[in-house]
């Protein structure tokens, strides 16, 4: 039998936040070849599958195991939109149901439904975002609109997105304004957004030139700022985070073919730390929408997502691929190990009980 006390410490937000931690710190550590802290899960027709990988020499024989997802004798559409602390955003749109799923405790809440709605505009895509407020010890689940004012040809009006906020430990939305910027869309992945260091990053375009930039939602001030964008020559495809850090990939014809370059921030904020990690050189017949899921644990290979289907392996040193025996891969994320339980989170979390008080 659990003491009340053990008890107590075990489900309080602040041992709940130090597992965590302590997993991504593992995650991301070069030390050993296995980790077991991140599963990816992957959404393939409809359902849910995760494994484990560690380098290439076992991407050929990875166990792929299935998830008891939420709503899983449901046989419609389900959408993963948004990852954030191994906590993942489901919709199911013909249900009009939103769902945050910790997949690690098998544990899921039902978020009530968005008051964002589009009126006089034609609004497309509706996206959604989940984050981390670090202020207030919260998870905040964003959503915004896109849409076009017919009756205004503005660009500042033709290029604006609704925002709404839910907080979880107040159980309720709340409305934020607009952003007055034109979003990147990608067919494959229509929601760009990346939360990284609580804040959320978009790709956009400002102005009447269309210049590039990042901008970001603080989730704690609910203000918006930039961030600088790394020089380079070519189409930018997606805005995610890779390992920790915020990456954009791009591509730009070369001769026959194409070639896709991964940038990454190193650290945050510091402009001068974008790097790129490697370029991929394909043929104009077989140009790729590729995606950086996970680098190797030792950072000698990366999982790519190719065309919102196929997985592959990319060796960094030999510039070679190596197919994953996983196809048709609508989405696929790393999910970091984490005992959040949501609702407790959404109840409030109790007050916290310290170590030193135990003994």
């Amino acid at each position: 039998m659990v003491s009340k006390l053990w008890r107590a410490f075990i489900d309080s937000s602040g041992f709940l936040e130090l597992h965590f931690r302590m997993s991504q710190l593992k995650a991301s550590s070069d030390d050993g070849d296995h980790d077991n802290t991140t599963m990816i899960v992957v959404l393939i027709q409809e359902k849910f599958y995760t494994f484990y990988w560690d380098h290439i020499s076992n991407s050929a024989d990875v166990k792929v195991k299935q998830l008891q997802s939420p709503l899983s004798s449901y046989e419609g559409v389900v959408n993963l939109v948004s990852s954030c602390d191994g906590l993942l955003c489901l919709t199911y749109p013909e249900r009009d149901k939103i769902i945050v799923w910790n997949p690690w405790i098998q544990e899921h809440l039902e978020i009530p439904p968005s008051p964002l709605k589009s009126s006089d505009q034609i609004s497309d895509p509706v996206g959604f975002a989940l984050g981390y407020d670090h202020a207030n010890s919260d998870y905040k689940l964003v959503n915004w609109h896109w849409f076009e004012d017919l009756a205004d040809d503005s660009v500042s009006s033709s290029c604006c997105s609704g925002l709404c906020v839910y907080i979880f430990k107040r159980n309720s939305w709340s409305r934020t304004g607009n952003l007055p910027f034109k979003l990147y869309t990608s067919y494959y992945q229509p929601a760009l957004c990346a939360p990284l260091d609580g804040k959320l990053h978009w790709l956009a375009r400002e102005g009447s030139e269309v210049t590039n930039c990042i901008i970001t939602f603080d989730l704690s001030s609910e203000k918006l700022g930039k961030l600088t964008y790394p020089t380079f020559y070519g189409n930018d495809e997606e805005l995610s985070v890779l390992n920790g850090c915020l990456y954009i990939n791009c591509w730009q014809r070369l001769g026959e073919g194409f070639v896709v370059q991964f940038w990454i921030m190193e650290k945050y904020g510091v402009d001068s730390t974008w790097i790129n990690i490697c370029s991929v050189e394909t043929p104009y017949q077989k140009f790729c929408h590729l995606v950086p899921i996970r680098y190797s644990k030792k950072r000698k290979e990366l999982m790519l997502q190719l065309n919102g289907s196929k997985l592959e392996v990319y060796d960094l040193d030999n510039k070679s691929a190596s197919n994953f025996t996983i196809s048709d891969a609508v989405r696929c994320v790393p999910c970091t190990g984490s005992l959040i339980s949501l609702r407790r989170v959404s109840e409030s979390w109790g007050t916290l009980v310290s170590i030193e008080s135990m003994l």
